[in-house]
């Protein structure tokens, strides 16, 4: 899969702050069932997912309790067909592999179901692009206590989110990899 490669920034000009209608991103993702906390969550991170770019693909694998509901819901790809192992694993090769054959775009990105992706996410993919022609960008998380759903109607929900997750949150070490863009 042939993958998009910024031009070089030229000295003094800035990155553009966000992707353009061309330079889209799959996130695709494997989640656990919509149920209680677990459930909120998920359906937050996958809002942030969303308010991305208007043109974003979001497909997630599986059949948990609540998938094929929320994707309805969020008009998101879902593809319920994923090998397990005997013990009910799902196996990366079944998940990795389609999203790389499915994906509309040429980035794509696995990201684990609760992780709130900003703006931010997508600069700083544009800025590792802009350096290679060919990468994996990896992410750890910040764990925070998020009990109820974000508003998102809010135009400042990601400012205050980022203040609430400097201030209350706790960064996981190196080895917590969260997701994988490339």
């Amino acid at each position: 899969c042939t993958r998009k490669v910024f031009a070089p920034r030229e000295q003094g000009k800035q990155f553009r702050s966000s992707f353009q209608e061309d330079e889209v991103i799959t996130i695709f993702s494997t989640p656990k069932p919509f149920e209680g906390h677990i459930g909120i969550i998920q359906r937050n991170a996958l809002m942030s997912w969303k308010l991305l770019h208007p043109q974003i693909e979001i497909i997630l694998f599986g059949d948990e309790p609540g998938t094929a509901e929320i994707c309805n819901d969020l008009r998101l790809r879902h593809e319920p067909h994923v090998k397990r192992t005997a013990e009910g694993t799902k196996l990366v090769e079944s998940i990795f592999g389609p999203a790389q054959q499915i994906a509309r775009h040429n980035t794509l990105c696995y990201a684990n179901c609760d992780i709130i992706l900003g703006k931010e996410f997508l600069d700083a993919i544009q800025r590792v692009s802009a350096s290679r022609s060919q990468y994996l960008m990896v992410g750890r998380r910040w764990d925070s206590d998020i009990k109820a759903p974000i508003d998102f109607s809010d135009p400042g929900w990601e400012g205050k989110l980022r203040e609430f997750v400097l201030r209350e949150g706790v960064q996981r070490l190196y080895y917590n990899i969260d997701y994988f863009a490339f």
